[in-house]
């Protein structure tokens, strides 16, 4: 597992918490009802990921760039 960060715009969320096939398992500060179960692609820093909703396949680029990624000791 690793914690992304993302770059501050202003949005709700900062960082996500993803598993070892992607999938968003938390995200810190807000909107872990919107995100998690997302399945995330491309995360590179300085890049925009890519999310798809696993329940209808619809996928869309991130608005912000991850900035930091981070493993997750377990």
């Amino acid at each position: 597992m690793e914690t992304i960060t993302f770059e501050d715009r202003g949005q709700d969320f900062l960082e996500w918490d993803i598993d070892e096939n992607g999938v968003v398992v938390d995200v810190r500060p807000f909107q872990a009802g919107i995100w998690k179960g997302k399945l995330v692609s491309n995360v590179k820093v300085g890049e925009r990921p890519t999310i798809m909703d696993l329940r209808d396949g619809e996928q869309r680029q991130m608005n912000y760039r991850v900035i930091d990624i981070q493993p997750i000791a377990a």
